[in-house]
């Protein structure tokens, strides 16, 4: 919520379709809009740890 012009909405639906590889999965696999992620993915970071 911290991330500017998030709202509770698209938080949620961020963390509901976890686990990310990358984050511009978030416009392909269709979490957020274009629009979204481009006032966002500045402050997004993304990755799957190492196992």
């Amino acid at each position: 919520m911290k991330v500017p012009g998030m709202t509770r909405v698209w938080a949620a639906r961020i963390v509901r379709f976890r686990p990310y590889r990358a984050k511009n999965e978030l416009v392909d696999r269709g979490v957020v809009t274009g629009e979204v992620y481009a006032r966002i993915r500045d402050y997004v970071i993304a990755h799957r740890d190492k196992q």
